[in-house]
């Protein structure tokens, strides 16, 4: 049997962190997920525009740069944990 047999078609992972013991369930691993998602996508971002010098003289961990990501964090938390909650699309 593969490994992604055992993990019921999905591929493996490198590191497998286990959260639905630390939050209770498996009800989060979605928001979670996105919040990973939405920092990777940050930091490239990042990294690519400063990287390409387009961005000046301004350090990679600007205070802009972590405004910005705090907002995004929240933005995606206010999703899951409100909108989501409140509207349900069929």
């Amino acid at each position: 049997m593969t490994t992604a047999d055992q993990n019921g078609g999905a591929t493996a992972a490198i590191y497998n962190v286990n959260i639905s013991d630390t939050l209770g369930s498996t009800e989060y691993n979605a928001v979670i997920e996105d919040l990973l998602r939405m920092l990777c996508i940050q930091l490239t971002i990042q990294a690519m525009l400063y990287f390409s010098g387009s961005r000046g003289t301004e350090a990679f961990w600007s205070n802009d740069f972590v405004l910005l990501l705090i907002y995004i964090e929240l933005g995606v938390l206010l999703y899951w944990l409100v909108v989501k909650k409140l509207i349900k699309l069929t």
